[in-house]
């Protein structure tokens, strides 16, 4: 292989570093720590997530509610973020609508609220 040709070889095989992980299900998903301070409008939490099944709801997320998440995942159109209520139960909230392309040339939609990430 001559020099030119290497280079052409280089250039077809560069790779974009992401920390977004996908399991079985499609889910997209990476581990941030942060806050999310809803907006104007109550968001549906659910139990079963990252998914909108009917019957999985756990109640609405307020305006103003302040949660802690430790998960950030993109599925059914949206980004949700995973957190632990105060009773120890998993809990889903979506906090945007994704464009279902993958991560790292994902598009977001207008945040439903304010995140602050946690310094550990």
């Amino acid at each position: 292989m001559e020099e030119g040709e290497v280079k052409q070889q280089e250039k077809k095989q560069v790779v974009k570093k992401t920390d977004w992980n996908k399991n079985k299900f499609g889910t997209w998903w990476k581990n941030e720590q942060a806050t999310f301070k809803n907006g104007k409008e109550e968001i549906q939490v659910w139990t079963e997530g990252p998914f909108r099944i009917k019957g999985n709801e756990a109640g609405k997320l307020q305006p103003g509610t302040t949660i802690n998440y430790d998960e950030v995942m993109l599925q059914d159109g949206h980004v949700w973020v995973g957190y632990d209520s105060f009773e120890g139960e998993r809990l889903y909230l979506p906090v945007r609508e994704w464009n279902g392309v993958a991560p790292p040339n994902h598009g977001l939609d207008e945040l439903w609220g304010t995140i602050n990430c946690v310094k550990i």
